[in-house]
């Protein structure tokens, strides 16, 4: 609920399945990158830097 997902408006159950799936994959992959970088700080403030700084969120996607 942290990112409002049950305002979401798919009419498929699919739809929210899928969709969780990929969020939840999202999320790992940032969690991964900041415990690899050692960086103190929260999720959501990282993610919003994230889409501050194209440089920053090309790191994290390519991230592995």
């Amino acid at each position: 609920v942290l990112f409002s997902e049950d305002d979401s408006r798919y009419s498929s159950e699919n739809a929210h399945i899928c969709l969780n799936i990929l969020r939840k994959y999202a999320f790992q992959i940032h969690k991964n990158y900041i415990a690899a970088n050692g960086k103190k700080c929260s999720e959501k403030g990282h993610l919003l830097e994230c889409l501050l700084n194209d440089q920053l969120l090309v790191d994290v996607v390519t991230f592995s």
